[in-house]
């Protein structure tokens, strides 16, 4: 079974699970994107790029690039086990996109069985790092985002870097609470959702390019964090 369990120092979740359970997930989430076109609708592309994301942390996972385990985390239990770090705001995206990409495209029983099981399993991970801040962003993985933002990449890159920055300065979940103020952005319509944007469209300009194009530099801080 998928497992989710909080990194040490608060960055993020470390997914588990054994070759055979991340290949299985891994090929489920590829039915609810285009691996091999690009959407057409720009902001269909922004969900395919964030579950592009989530597939890309899943392959790498079970190919043995990221982390193996001799031994089952949660139980010790004896055997081969492989995981990968997400950061929490990528890893409540990804669910979010998943979970609205599910609603617009058949889905059988057992696809919506296993990312259930999945999406259980890292509302539990919230809840034991901190259960005071999940119930402000266990709504996020149940429809709060807005997946027709066409600009949902860069919502959630920000959302990512503001965490990240406030994790080196203070307590990993004082943190995770700042990142469940920053998610409002995240909610077509609110003052944080149209600020948000104008920022962004502010600093596009600024650089002479579209609001897609926005990105950060991975190689700077905060990106130096330890997990």
């Amino acid at each position: 079974m998928i497992t989710f369990i909080p990194t040490p120092h608060g960055a993020g979740v470390r997914l588990w699970g054994t070759q055979d359970e991340l290949r299985q997930f891994y090929e489920t989430l590829q039915r609810y994107w285009k691996p091999d076109q690009e959407a057409a609708d720009p902001i269909e592309l922004q969900r395919d790029n964030i579950l592009g994301g989530f597939c890309y942390d899943i392959r790498h996972a079970f190919m043995g690039m990221r982390t193996v385990s001799l031994v089952y985390p949660v139980d010790k239990t004896p055997g081969e086990y492989y995981g990968v770090e997400i950061t929490w705001a990528h890893v409540i995206f990804y669910f979010a996109v998943l979970r609205h990409n599910m609603r617009t495209r058949a889905c059988s029983e057992e696809d919506v069985c296993l990312i259930c099981q999945a999406e259980d399993a890292l509302k539990e991970s919230l809840c034991k790092f901190s259960k005071k801040y999940a119930k402000h962003l266990i709504p996020f993985l149940n429809g709060a985002i807005y997946c027709e933002n066409p600009y949902l990449e860069q919502y959630m890159e920000l959302i990512n870097y503001e965490h990240l920055y406030k994790l080196r300065y203070s307590t990993p979940k004082e943190a995770l609470g700042r990142m469940a103020y920053e998610m409002t952005c995240a909610i077509y319509g609110t003052f944080k959702y149209e600020d948000t944007l104008a920022q962004l469209k502010k600093e596009a300009k600024r650089l002479g390019c579209e609001v897609r194009e926005l990105t950060y530099d991975y190689s700077k801080p905060p990106y130096d964090f330890v997990w």
